[in-house]
């Protein structure tokens, strides 16, 4: 299990990091949705009166697509991902529990899970990982999930979400 768990957090940053260097190619947003051709909806103003609190975003990469969708709308809150590649695919249902399947066939697949140990300090904790990165115990590689040159591509894509969803254009990033 341990070999099998690397392999698929190996599995993830390179995918991680292909669809990073891709995106730098072409990023392309699409704004879709049937009611208002928008992404971004208002769906409980009382409880959110000051923002969208339902979006979806379309991601379109040279050889891969993504689709985020974020949400304070849902009953319960949620962390997780669905990757598909051409032989199978992987879920991580939460941050602990993953599920990896391999096709057989159309109809039929096998199925490994994993589940992963909690991260050890100071990763297991913001806090923690803060005060480590300030006193230098730990550095952060550029595209890590924290790395500011990470949290930069977010907020160009972020920032043209917003800008499809306004003017119901796609938008694209170089």
């Amino acid at each position: 299990p341990a070999e099998a768990i690397a392999n698929l957090q190996q599995q993830i940053t390179v995918l991680t990091q292909e669809m990073n260097n891709q995106g730098r190619v072409m990023q392309q947003l699409q704004a879709e949705n049937a009611n208002q051709g928008q992404v971004m909806q208002q769906l409980q103003a009382e409880n959110n009166p000051q923002v969208d609190d339902e979006s979806i975003i379309i991601l379109g990469y040279e050889n891969a697509n993504a689709i985020v969708q974020g949400s304070w709308n849902w009953p319960i809150g949620r962390k997780d991902m669905e990757i598909y590649g051409e032989t199978g695919a992987v879920y991580a249902d939460n941050r602990y529990n993953y599920r990896m399947r391999i096709a057989k066939g159309y109809d039929d697949f096998e199925e490994t899970t994993l589940t992963l140990p909690e991260r050890g300090a100071p990763y297991n904790d913001p806090f923690h990982y803060f005060k480590a990165l300030i006193n230098e115990e730990i550095s952060i590689s550029p595209y890590d999930l924290s790395a500011l040159e990470n949290n930069m591509v977010v907020v160009e894509i972020l920032d043209a979400a917003r800008e499809s969803a306004k003017t119901g254009k796609t938008v694209y990033l170089k």
